[in-house]
Order: structure tokens, then C-alpha cells, then sequence
């Protein structure tokens, strides 16, 4: 059975990129910040660095701790959700990436805890 916690009859869309260096979690907090959005669906392309990502643990145990991939990677899909928890803004962001290695292209995903932009654009649907 499906539950519906929030239905909304308006929308807006905001467009944008964040710049080189800057932090990927907190550069979207921060615009969901300046626009006021308090809840909404995330996507997110382009090249990051210093990503951590987390996955789900197969024993049923959670999430692992977020492993850290240096350097740059190409991220191909980036999916969340912006919530407002206790008064606060949170961003759930999971991430497709790619990255060169000798032996080829390497693709891996998971829950992203952390990256630094090279390029990134994204639309938040609130």
C-alpha cells in the first residue's frame, strides 16, 4: 500500500550550475536555502572530485561507511530528494559515475555523503 505525505497542485523548476571547488552537497542546500525550497526532487550531471559514496550493506545493516574516490569522475546520473527534517533542509543524493582506469572504464554508484564540483548542472522540481 502506497502513502502519499505530501501532494502539491503548484510546482516551479530551478535550473542552475554550481562552479569549480565548491562543495556539491552544500552548494545545493544552499540555493534550496535562497529559493525557499523545502521539499523536491533533485537531478544533477556533469564532473565532480573527491567523491564519497556510500552503498547499503547486503546483511540488512545499513549503510556502510562512504568510501572516497580521488580524483575526477564523470557523473553520468544523480538522483535525490530535498526534505526539510527538524527545521532543517537534507539532501538523499544517489550518483551513477564513471572513471578512467587502465584496464578501461569503471562504473560504480551509490549514496553520495560528499564531493567537491569540477562542473555540475541540476534542476530541482519543489
Amino acid at each position: 500500500m502506497s502513502r502519499i505525505v505530501v501532494e502539491s497542485h503548484k510546482g516551479r523548476r530551478i535550473l542552475g550550475q554550481l562552479g569549480p571547488g565548491e562543495d556539491l552537497i552544500g552548494g545545493l542546500l544552499g540555493v534550496c536555502r535562497k529559493h525557499r525550497v523545502r521539499a523536491g526532487a533533485l537531478r544533477i550531471s556533469g564532473v565532480l572530485q573527491d567523491l564519497a559514496l556510500a552503498n547499503y550493506d547486503g546483511a540488512g545493516k545499513g549503510m556502510t561507511a562512504p568510501r572516497t574516490f580521488r580524483g575526477a569522475v564523470m557523473l553520468l546520473s544523480g538522483e535525490g530528494v530535498v526534505a526539510e527534517y527538524k527545521g532543517k533542509n537534507d539532501i538523499a543524493l544517489r550518483v551513477v559515475i564513471s572513471r578512467q582506469r587502465d584496464n578501461g572504464v569503471e562504473v560504480l554508484g551509490g549514496q553520495c555523503t560528499g564531493a567537491r564540483v569540477v562542473s555540475c548542472e541540476f534542476i530541482i522540481d519543489a
